[in-house]
């Protein structure tokens, strides 16, 4: 079933170019510098979240055949059901809910203030039935501007700016380890390389019940967004859909959807080809203890309406593979932790110290695996 929106959100548009980009020499510098096929976005439009693989976590013991691995990359993202028991997950969250009841009015302060910030800050987001949410539009992580700025970001993506898009492989680490996507220092950027983001599912999430929307297509994805601020649309509105009648952009220095300390956006207006009334679909239905994943660059948004019955509740969990950057992040992070702060990226975002908080066991019982992803050995 296609699952896309049916109605789609009053999320910011970027339709044309803003006095932003004017001001600042280095969006000008970039210009200087430096399509989605039908048939992809028709694919698209017409299979919707079935072109999502799901995979039952019983089963990849052995990991990913060949065929799968093909699918997953092609994609960007995937489902794997049943990481964490039903059952524990259920009490994972309900756990969660009966401490936060024993919160007093000094410690919600905070919390409050930390739920109105970006996605990006928190570890785990709950959103209510019937409460509508915007704050999410479609968007792409690790980086914005820093795409094209950053010497090894922008080698990531040699082949797609040289014209080889064919040979673009987006899961090629070899210069993408080394490239800075917080080139700008925001809180909507991490220092962390993360090959793959991640949700876990503390409660059901479904279409139209606060869940996530992404555009399963990787490479098109991408390309199309980094060579968009290099083309210009054609006058006339009636031919804005012909790719042909684009025609390459010598003097604008707008980059759409791009600000700095933003992570990269994207809307209708100001990228049509990416047809995303019809191509960003909702993820398959989640139960407890179900996982999504999806590559840094994937196009994704967070549902802007809730009809459901029942809290939409995840946590935010990625798979970062051990480079420079996940392991110096990785060693700060242990040391902000055993203190009790958040991770350095985010720690200005809040002065609590959790080891005030009633209950706290710090890394009382961690078993060695759990040590190791800490960062107590490296």
């Amino acid at each position: 079933m296609p699952s896309a929106i049916a109605e789609w959100p009053a999320w910011v548009e970027y339709p044309k170019k803003t006095p932003y980009y004017d001001k600042d020499p280095e969006f000008n510098q970039r210009r200087e510098e430096g399509d989605p096929r039908g048939s992809i976005t028709d694919e698209i439009a017409a299979r919707g979240n079935s072109l999502i693989p799901v995979f039952e976590a019983s089963q990849l013991a052995g990991g990913f055949t060949g065929k799968e691995k093909d699918e997953i990359m092609e994609k960007g993202c995937l489902v794997i059901r049943g990481v964490i028991p039903k059952e524990q997950a259920d009490q994972l969250y309900e756990d969660l809910g009966n401490y936060v009841s024993k919160i007093n009015s000094r410690i919600t302060a905070p919390i409050k203030a930390l739920l109105t910030l970006s996605s990006t800050l928190m570890v785990s987001v709950i959103v209510p039935p019937l409460q509508p949410f915007l704050g999410l539009g479609p968007h792409i992580d690790a980086g914005s501007f820093s795409r094209w700025a950053d010497p090894a970001y922008r080698k990531a993506y040699s082949d797609i700016f040289s014209g080889n898009f064919e040979n673009y492989d987006p899961y090629d680490l070899g210069a993408r380890i080394s490239a800075v996507q917080d080139l700008y220092k925001a809180s909507a950027h991490s220092s962390v390389f993360r090959s793959f983001q991640g949700w876990t599912a503390l409660t059901r999430t479904a279409p139209r019940e606060g869940t996530l929307l992404v555009y399963p297509h990787i490479a098109a994805t991408i390309a199309y967004v980094l060579l968009r601020p290099f083309f210009k649309p054609p006058s006339d509105e009636l031919q804005l859909m012909d790719a042909s009648k684009w025609t390459v952009d010598k003097d604008s220095s707008w980059f759409p959807g791009t600000v700095k300390t933003q992570s990269q956006r994207l809307s209708r207006s100001s990228h049509p080809h990416l047809r995303l009334e019809e191509c960003l679909v909702h993820i398959p239905v989640m139960n407890p203890g179900d996982t999504v994943w999806g590559h840094s660059d994937l196009c994704h948004a967070v549902d802007s309406e809730h009809h459901g019955a029942v809290n939409a509740s995840v946590v935010y969990i990625a798979a970062c593979p051990s480079t420079p950057a996940s392991r110096a992040y990785v060693k700060r992070q242990l040391e902000y932790t055993r203190s009790g702060r958040p991770p350095a990226d985010f720690a200005s975002a809040t002065t609590l110290d959790e080891t005030t908080l009633d209950g706290y066991v710090g890394h009382t019982g961690m078993s060695a695996e759990a040590k190791a992803a800490f960062g107590y050995y490296l």
